[in-house]
């Protein structure tokens, strides 16, 4: 293998690995898992949402128990991510749409910031905007 293909071997199986920890994240959500996560959140990382021009932050502290309150089910799907790792560090941008008891509710793009810790992948930071309802279909 020449050096090329082993640093390119590294850095896709890093990719990979952060999408698996924002897939177990999307999973959590799914399962009302408040437990699964703070596993996965920085305590001291904070979202920050935008809505109708107007922003908005939320600890990463409050986020589990916002994310699991209330009986309805919540569901985030995302695609086409676009992920940039550098050593210990990496984002992801990415399309989502977010689905409550099955209906659309919000769609946009989340820019979410990693760290890796003690040898795994941890949420530091999430910036997204959200428009209401179902994403328009593409012309």
């Amino acid at each position: 293998m020449h050096q090329d293909e082993a640093v390119t071997a590294v850095r896709d199986g890093e990719e990979q690995a952060v999408l698996a920890t924002l897939s177990a994240l999307l999973e959590a959500l799914s399962d009302r898992d408040g437990d699964a996560i703070r596993k996965i959140l920085m305590p001291e990382g904070v979202s920050a949402h935008v809505r109708d021009g107007k922003v908005f932050h939320v600890r990463f502290e409050d986020l589990p128990d916002r994310w699991t309150a209330g009986t309805m089910r919540a569901e985030e799907r995302i695609r086409e991510p676009l992920v940039r790792v550098d050593e210990n560090i990496a984002v992801v941008w990415v399309a989502y749409d977010v689905y409550v008891d099955g209906e659309p509710r919000h769609w946009g793009t989340n820019i979410i910031s990693f760290c890796k810790l003690d040898g795994s992948w941890r949420i530091s930071g999430i910036a997204d905007n959200g428009r209401p309802g179902a994403r328009p279909a593409a012309p």
